[in-house]
Formats: structure tokens, C-alpha cells, sequence
């Protein structure tokens, strides 16, 4: 995991929950952090924007993020 992914992961973690980036922590839940499904697709495309992937919102492994630092391993195991 680059220390470039996770620190853009949350940072637009924080812009699309509207949050200062500073309280989005590796253990954070995201849910805590206020990203719903809503957030999730605006997050998952500007994941997809950013590193010219494509990432499927049906994918189980998905549905296993439950905080930041799952998130980074989810993405980074995308890019």
C-alpha cells in the first residue's frame, strides 16, 4: 500500500463526507465518518477517475470494508 493511495483515499473520504480529513483515521468506520451508499458511489468514482480502474459496487469484497484501513487494502489490491 502506497502512503499516496491512502492518503488520497482520505482525503476524498473527508470531501465527500463533508469532514475535516485530520478525523478520518485507519480505524475509523466509515459509516461513523457518515459515508452512506449515496457517498460510496461518489467516492467509488473518483477512485475509478483517479486510478483508471473500474470498481464493481456488487463485489463482495466490497461489502467487507467496514473501515479506512479496509478501504486502502481494497483499492490498493485494484490499482
Amino acid at each position: 500500500m502506497s502512503s499516496e493511495l491512502a492518503s488520497f483515499l482520505k482525503e476524498q473520504v473527508a470531501e465527500v463526507c463533508g469532514i475535516e480529513v485530520d478525523t478520518v483515521s485507519d480505524d475509523a468506520k466509515l459509516v461513523g465518518l457518515g459515508l452512506d451508499s449515496v457517498r460510496l458511489v461518489d467516492l467509488m468514482i473518483a477512485v475509478e477517475e483517479e486510478y483508471d480502474i473500474e470498481l464493481d459496487e456488487q463485489d463482495p469484497a466490497l461489502a467487507r470494508v467496514k473501515t479506512t484501513r479496509d478501504l486502502i487494502d481494497y483499492v490498493s489490491r485494484k490499482v
